[in-house]
C-alpha cells in the first residue's frame, strides 16, 4: 500500500527585478547596457529563487510528516559543526545514515552549505578520508562528494533569521543553519509565468525601463528527504 496524500502548492506574486537606464548614459558607453543590464536584472531574480528554495530546504527538513504513518524531516545539532571538520563530517554520515533508513534511495544526494564550510571540509579531506575509509573524494570536475552527498557551496543558505516572506512562507531563524543535505523530492516548484525581459520607453525620465519577471511558488514536497545539519543544541 502507498500512501500519498494531497497538498496545495500556491504560486507567490510576482517577482521583479528593475531599473532605469539613463539616456544619455547608455548613448556614452561603448557596448549594449541593456543586455549587460538585463543578464544582471535576471541574475539578481536567480538569486532570490534560490534564497528562497534554500530556505524551503530547511524547513522542509523541521516540517512534519506529509502522509499519515510517514516520517518527517530531520535536524542534526553539535555546537562544533561549524568550526571543525572531523564533527561536520561525521554530521553527514548521520545525515546518510538517516537517509538510508528512511529508504531513500541513494544518488542524487545533495548537500548545500556556505563556502566556508565547503573550505572547512575540503580543506580536511585526508581527515574525512580517514573517518569515512577513503569514500571522501574529489570528482574530476574538482566537486566534493562526501558520505553520498554531492557538496555544493552557496551563499544563498540562509544563515539568518527571515521575517516578512511572502505569506511567511519562508521565514524562520536559520541562525544556526550550517547545511541542508536533501533529495530534489524534498521540495516543490510550480511555475505560472517564465522569466522575461520587459524595456519601454519613459519619456517623463528620459530613460529605459528596464524588468525583468517571473511567478513561481514553492512548498514541502517531502520532508523526509531533507535533513539540516545545526550548530544549536537543544
Amino acid at each position: 500500500k502507498i500512501q500519498h496524500d494531497a497538498f496545495d502548492l500556491t504560486v507567490d506574486a510576482k517577482l521583479i527585478s528593475h531599473l532605469y537606464l539613463d539616456e544619455i548614459e547608455d548613448a556614452m558607453n561603448h557596448f549594449d547596457l541593456q543586455v549587460q543590464y538585463g543578464a544582471e536584472l535576471g541574475n539578481a531574480l536567480a538569486q532570490a529563487l534560490d534564497c528562497n528554495l534554500a530556505q524551503l530546504a530547511a524547513l522542509a527538513a523541521r516540517h512534519p510528516a506529509r502522509v499519515p504513518g510517514g516520517v518527517g524531516g530531520s535536524v542534526l545539532r553539535h555546537n562544533a559543526y561549524g568550526t571543525d571538520a572531523e564533527p561536520l563530517a561525521h554530521g553527514l554520515f548521520d545525515a546518510a545514515v538517516i537517509f538510508d533508513e528512511k529508504n531513500i534511495p541513494e544518488g542524487k544526494r545533495y548537500c548545500f552549505l556556505r563556502p566556508r564550510y565547503y573550505s572547512l571540509l575540503k580543506r580536511n579531506l585526508e581527515l574525512i578520508n580517514k573517518i569515512s575509509g577513503g569514500s571522501g573524494s574529489l570528482s574530476d570536475s574538482n566537486g566534493l562528494e562526501i558520505a553520498g552527498f554531492t557538496m555544493v557551496k552557496s551563499n544563498n543558505v540562509p544563515n539568518t533569521e527571515v521575517t516578512n516572506s511572502y505569506k511567511n512562507k519562508y521565514d524562520g531563524d536559520f541562525t544556526d543553519t550550517i547545511a541542508v543535505c536533501m533529495t530534489e523530492d524534498a521540495i516543490a516548484s510550480v511555475q505560472l509565468k517564465d522569466l522575461a525581459i520587459q524595456t519601454a520607453d519613459d519619456h517623463n525620465r528620459q530613460a529605459t525601463f528596464v524588468a525583468a519577471k517571473f511567478t513561481m511558488g514553492h512548498g514541502v514536497k517531502r520532508p523526509d528527504c531533507a535533513v539540516e545539519i545545526n550548530r544549536k543544541v537543544g
